[in-house]
């Protein structure tokens, strides 16, 4: 029976959920914001079924050693009109769009970040449309791996995107890899506390006087710099930089990720999924590979099965190939898990009681003077000289 004493061990992925024969297993928010297995003891059979599929505890051991990064690629979708609708460059939609052409079944994440992000399953290309953009928060998985697995014994071709820890419960509760199954991890920063952001946005909501519908990541400008645009009831749009918008700092600063999220044990090269997807940050290169800043993604192409279906779609986009020496320059958490703000624990212990400006004021002082300078340079000195477990 899963019983989680350290919170650095559970991901959320809801890989036992899933698999419990009695449906004992309920995910509820803990006191920080993220969601973690609680189970009803006294419907529970003991069976340990959850225990096995976990892929904290070894669940996924067997395919991840099925892994090796063969080489990556820089990329984006030819289509202007579709690249224009995505975060950055469009490849998982448009592998997507081959999977449905082929009759298979993609699942994704959908809805609006005001309400609830959901992993659901699309069977139609306008069914796909709801995959698209960002959605920054944790999703609910649901039962969405009991539904990839009944696809998936139908003989369906599916392709199924999620965190790494996500592919990595999917894999743990099917207990193996199956040939009909394509799945993508994306290159993840972690995830952030649905207490914090939910907190943003009341305090935003009443400051404006009107309230927000929803936020996303905005290329209506261009893909660089990052912009954020907030959209409220009454119409109108408020957008910020990716430097200016003070949720977003909170996060960059890895101030309120999941516990998990910093010692993420799939931040590796050999990754869980068949491929892996994100943006393609890099220092000089995307000035080089999209002149007309239009969005560049990166893909890592992890198992023989990933390079097949990258091989089936690389028609339809640009590419530049690369070893994967060279995209980790690009995109450090492809290997590293982000490294936790030592200041995450005071955060939160005030996160309750003082407003996010407040916080954000404390926590996160401004850099263009002397003194934020100086408290930057500590910091990142402090990083450097320990390694300290302060979770806990």
């Amino acid at each position: 029976m899963i019983n989680i004493t350290d919170r650095t061990k559970c991901c959320g992925c809801y890989a036992c959920l899933n698999v419990c024969p009695s449906e004992c297993i309920e995910m509820k928010l803990d006191s920080e914001g993220f969601r973690y297995p609680v189970i009803n003891k006294e419907k529970c059979i003991k069976c340990n079924a959850c225990e096995r599929v976990c892929p904290m505890l070894g669940g996924a051991d067997n395919v991840q050693t099925q892994r090796k990064g063969m080489k990556s690629v820089a990329c984006y979708d030819k289509d202007k009109e579709s690249l224009k609708k995505s975060a950055s460059g469009g490849i998982g939609y448009l592998i997507s769009s081959y999977i449905i052409s082929t009759g298979g079944t993609v699942f994704g994440v959908k809805g609006n970040v005001m309400d609830k992000v959901v992993h659901d399953m699309a069977t139609s290309q306008e069914g796909i449309e709801e995959f698209r953009n960002s959605k920054y928060l944790q999703s609910h998985v649901d039962d969405a791996y009991k539904k990839a697995k009944q696809q998936l014994n139908e003989g369906k071709l599916v392709f199924f995107t999620g965190t790494p820890c996500q592919i990595a419960g999917l894999y743990g509760y099917l207990g193996k890899d199956y040939e009909n199954l394509l799945t993508a991890d994306v290159i993840c920063h972690g995830v952030p506390s649905e207490k914090v952001f939910f907190k943003y946005i009341k305090e935003l909501e009443a400051e404006k006087g009107k309230k927000v519908v929803t936020m996303y990541r905005d290329k209506s400008a261009g893909w660089k710099p990052v912009q954020f645009t907030y959209e409220y009831e009454d119409g109108t749009k408020e957008t910020n930089s990716a430097y200016e918008d003070i949720y977003n700092k909170g996060f960059t600063t890895n101030i309120f990720q999941r516990p998990s999220c910093y010692k993420c044990i799939f931040a590796r090269h050999d990754r869980i999924g068949d491929i892996s997807i994100g943006d393609w940050f890099g220092g000089t290169k995307y000035k080089e590979l999209d002149p007309e800043n239009n969005g560049l993604s990166m893909i890592t192409i992890n198992s023989p099965k990933g390079e097949k279906f990258y091989n089936l779609v690389k028609d339809k986009m640009f590419c530049r190939e690369y070893s994967m020496e060279e995209a980790t320059k690009e995109s450090i958490h492809l290997v590293i898990p982000p490294r936790m703000n030592w200041m995450r624990k005071a955060f939160l212990k005030n996160v309750d009681r003082v407003p996010y400006k407040e916080l954000y004021k404390k926590y996160f002082p401004a850099t263009k003077d002397f003194v934020g300078r100086i408290r930057t340079w500590c910091i990142r000195k402090y990083y450097k000289t320990f390694d300290k477990d302060i979770l806990k």
